[in-house]
């Protein structure tokens, strides 16, 4: 297939592709340990905004290094332009949203369940304090649907695929990964209930399409909801 990492034009070697994959998983460890020097620098809610671009470093380096130290093509990352029509792609897009909107339905669903059975008590009531104004949301909904797809799915997934030689293993990695350091910022609850089930489902999505478009608008509509904390806060 074109853009495949194998038909590619690439001179891959090996310590590039470790250091480019270390650099994309570990964005989230990066943002957690900085966290005290964004929030004595800067005030909240800047010190969130702020915050974000370590993820976006994390990409700007982890494609630079493919692109220009070892050749790849963006689009064997993902970064590919549809051949299929408009009315294609309409349908493709908007069965991505119908399925996002079931899964964190579900999702939602279940991790409230297991909350209640194991604890006796609902979901954590959000502090109104600390929810971020819209001008600090939206850049962070954007940024976590769309870097995270490329530092966490098609990123990692096709680098370890080139290194490993097994596609199902880079998969597994990259899921482990998503899953396992969210638990720097999040209960085991919520990882276990909410993030492992989105982090396997997406990986799954981005092994059947290999489109990075149809999981960043997956992502997106699961993480939506969080657009209208800074409108239902004073009412919360």
């Amino acid at each position: 297939m074109k853009g495949d990492i194998a038909g590619s034009q690439a001179h891959p070697r090996l310590w590039l592709g470790i250091l480019g994959v270390s650099i994309a998983l570990s964005a989230p460890v990066a943002q957690v340990a900085l966290i005290p020097w964004f929030e004595s620098t800067f005030e909240f809610p800047m010190d969130r905004f702020v915050s974000l671009w370590i993820f976006w470093i994390a990409l700007i380096l982890a494609l630079g290094i493919a692109r220009f130290a070892e050749g790849y093509p963006l689009a064997v990352f993902g970064f590919r332009r549809s051949k299929k029509t408009l009315r294609a792609r309409l349908i493709e897009w908007i069965l991505a949203v119908v399925a996002a909107v079931i899964i964190a339905a579900l999702i939602i669903f279940f991790s409230g369940f297991v909350r209640s059975r194991l604890t006796g008590e609902p979901s954590p009531v959000l502090d109104i304090t600390r929810i971020l104004p819209a001008w600090v949301m939206v850049p962070a909904w954007i940024t976590g649907s769309f870097t995270e797809e490329v530092l966490f799915r098609s990123y990692p997934i096709e680098r370890l695929t080139q290194i490993t030689g097994r596609r199902w293993l880079a998969g597994l990695v990259s899921t482990l990964a998503f899953t396992l350091l969210h638990l720097l910022t999040w209960d085991w609850i919520h990882v276990a209930t909410v993030v492992l089930p989105g982090s396997i489902l997406l990986t799954l999505f981005y092994l059947w399409r290999r489109s990075l478009a149809f999981v960043v608008i997956v992502h997106a509509v699961i993480n939506a909801p969080l657009l209208l904390l800074p409108l239902l806060g004073p009412y919360m």
